[in-house]
């Protein structure tokens, strides 16, 4: 398959880097996909009386899975004929690093996975600022809610607390699948690292997806086409990007958008995470 995914953290430049990495003439990158959808969807009717009946349904359902991943990214690559070069598509959905095993078990093949994290209090901090500008409906749920509401529902579910755990649990069973000798193609990147060394960063993504190097240009970056923001709720701008990189995006916001008190409850309610890309320090003996 010609397909890898970018299944990362919320309002942690995922959109960013894949407008980035669709300057490279060797890649075509999606925005947000309904790709994993169409897998979830369908896995769903496995246990319906029809596939139950099928003595060799799981077979059968295999090679639906392996024959539609690749023939979307096919698909997806041959629509760019501006981009003959075009070999990779990078498909991103959110939820890719937790079904990953299902897709891993269907098609007998490991597609490389980039994941971006960034520092869980500055994940809510970028999402309260976001909803702080956005023109809520009237019956906006998180409306007339305080800051510390807003963040506890944020954490406790969508959009930030489940993807934190499902990236926790991935960094669980690749260090699992370490002790016993393997590996999965995955590529975690810091926001901040991004930000504050692009040009190391993209190469060392490059290398992973084993393609040849590029010079991106970081002052016209024009975000991937196609996609409605409607369709993702009141926040106004979620998947905007800027056309010029500023790596003072980086910069610490938190402790000033949400107070020290919350960003330092953010980060204590997600120390797991925190502590597996280095945001908190590990005590010394």
């Amino acid at each position: 398959m010609n397909i890898a995914f970018n299944s990362s953290m919320p309002r942690s430049g995922s959109e960013l880097l894949q407008a980035i990495l669709s300057q490279h003439p060797q890649i075509v990158c999606s925005t947000t996909s309904p790709l994993l959808e169409y897998f979830f969807a369908a896995a769903k009717n496995l246990s319906t009386q029809e596939a139950s009946s099928l003595e060799n349904a799981q077979e059968l359902f295999a090679g639906f899975v392996k024959g539609g991943l690749d023939g979307y990214a096919r698909r997806s690559l041959l629509m760019h004929r501006e981009k003959p070069k075009a070999k990779l598509y990078i498909d991103k959905s959110r939820g890719w690093i937790n079904y990953y095993n299902s897709i891993e078990a269907y098609t007998g093949e490991s597609p490389p996975l980039i994941c971006m994290v960034r520092d869980a209090a500055e994940v809510v901090a970028s999402m309260e600022k976001l909803h702080l500008k956005s023109n809520f409906k009237a019956d906006d749920p998180m409306k007339n809610v305080t800051p510390a509401e807003r963040v506890d529902s944020w954490l406790r579910a969508t959009p930030v607390g489940l993807a934190v755990r499902r990236i926790v649990n991935a960094i669980h069973e690749l260090n699992n699948l370490e002790q016993e000798g393997k590996s999965r193609p995955f590529f975690f990147v810091r926001y901040e690292d991004l930000c504050n060394n692009p040009e190391d960063v993209l190469a060392s993504i490059l290398k992973h997806l084993k393609l040849k190097s590029h010079r991106f240009d970081l002052d016209n970056i024009e975000k991937v086409p196609g996609e409605e923001e409607a369709a993702f709720g009141s926040f106004n701008g979620l998947h905007a990007v800027k056309q010029k990189f500023e790596a003072n995006n980086a910069e610490p916001k938190a402790d000033e958008i949400l107070g020290e008190s919350l960003a330092n409850s953010v980060r204590e309610k997600c120390a797991a995470y925190q502590q597996a890309f280095g945001y908190t320090k590990q005590p010394t003996e």
